[in-house]
């Protein structure tokens, strides 16, 4: 193991350069959470019942 020896301003400098890097990964991390359970959403839908739009207007009050 070696040992380094580094000044406080470095330290910082280093531990923002870290500090962000990780907050850019979590948030592309989330991204992609979010697009899996959107595609989950979608299929959910595609395997459910038809509905008419002549209902969906009917339900919200809408005379077309």
């Amino acid at each position: 193991m070696t040992t380094i020896t580094i000044d406080k301003d470095q330290l910082k400098e280093l531990v923002k350069e870290n500090l962000a890097e990780l907050l850019r990964n979590k948030q592309d991390l989330l991204e992609v959470i979010e697009d899996l359970a959107f595609g989950k959403l979608i299929e959910a839908g595609d395997k459910s019942d038809f509905i008419s739009e002549e209902t969906i207007f009917k339900t919200l009050g809408i005379k077309k």
